[in-house]
């Protein structure tokens, strides 16, 4: 059974990191968008990268086998030290995921949202004349249209100082009618106000 940790490395200067401790080609014709490969960080093998953050934020997912972990996170801090990095926790990367509508597996979206009604159309490539399960329902909820979808609120008249912060399932009505709720909440430090999904 091979048990792995998992390392984000995220933001600008992630492929300036990564690239000094790889003798993978980190460029984007070699390393593109949402890609994943084995490779060598520092003295570990079997490094498991993938091109995406659930932030929104440039960056990498680096999945480590266990014994490696504090290796490979001793030589990315070390490394990363010319270039300002610093430790970020989960509500850091919560409200930089909620600011890009980055979707959460499990909490914003499940196995019953479709790619048409999360935003993410753009993922699904219909016009290729390929066969994959769901693709005639999509096929004709594109043509219906969508009845819910998933979008980003920000909330313009919320005292964060003052008033209870949401979290997730607060309803949200429209002209006075329950229309939906909420899933996912956070403090937006670009914007100063709070954004609901």
């Amino acid at each position: 059974m091979l048990s792995l940790s998992t390392l984000n490395l995220i933001g600008p200067r992630a492929v300036d990191v990564l690239s000094e401790l790889s003798y993978a080609p980190m460029t984007p014709d070699h390393f593109p968008s949402l890609f994943c490969k084995e490779m060598s960080v520092g003295y570990a093998n079997g490094i498991r990268v993938m091109s995406m953050t659930h932030t929104g934020e440039p960056g990498f997912m680096l999945y480590i086998p266990i014994e490696y972990a504090l290796h490979v996170y001793n030589e990315v801090m070390s490394v990363g030290q010319k270039y300002g990095i610093r430790n970020a926790g989960y509500y850091a990367l919560r409200s930089l995921r909620i600011e890009k509508f980055f979707a959460f597996w499990g909490q914003d979206i499940n196995n019953l949202t479709t790619p048409l009604e999360c935003g993410r159309e753009s993922r699904v490539k219909l016009e290729k004349g390929m066969d994959f399960i769901g693709r005639d329902a999509l096929l004709q909820q594109k043509q219906n249209g969508v009845y819910k979808r998933l979008t980003m609120f920000i909330l313009d008249d919320h005292d964060s100082d003052l008033d209870l912060w949401p979290w997730w399932g607060e309803p949200i009505y429209r002209n006075g009618q329950y229309v939906g709720k909420t899933t996912s909440s956070a403090y937006s430090y670009s914007l100063e106000r709070h954004v609901c999904l």
